[in-house]
């Protein structure tokens, strides 16, 4: 290492915020390429939307590790995103709920996926002056 390297210190809770994006993100990928093999079986929908989040959730795990000016406002867009889909997606499964197995892991999910966006959120921009570069 090189004399003029200095080592940026970064708060654990944003390691966790990043952590959490990356394996949100991984989920949603493999959810998303499960209902691609099925769609190409049962001719269902096939949920592009999920694909574009799980890329935005890696994107701002990338952009926090990275410690970037930019993370600020990708974080933003992937929460305002998330949230804007994840509200829909709640008020979609519980108005005709149905108390199966599937519906309420949805809800269970969603439930904790919106409130990590806007914890998320609030974290990056209170800890926005150690992204600098």
């Amino acid at each position: 290492m090189s004399s003029n390297s200095e080592k940026v210190s970064r708060p654990r809770s944003l390691l966790i915020i990043a952590l959490l994006y990356f394996i949100t993100g991984a989920m949603l990928l493999s959810y998303f390429i499960i209902t691609l093999l099925s769609y190409f079986t049962q001719s269902s929908y096939l949920p592009f939307h999920l694909a574009l989040i799980s890329a935005l959730n890696m994107f701002s795990s990338y952009s926090i590790i990275r410690a970037r000016r930019w993370t600020i406002y990708v974080v933003t867009l992937t929460s305002l995103v998330g949230i804007i889909f994840g509200l829909i997606t709640l008020a979609a499964i519980s108005s005709p709920f149905s108390p199966d197995v599937i519906s309420i892991l949805i809800l269970l999910g969603l439930g904790a996926y919106v409130p990590f966006l806007l914890i998320s959120l609030i974290l990056v921009a209170l800890n926005r002056s150690k992204f600098s570069k």
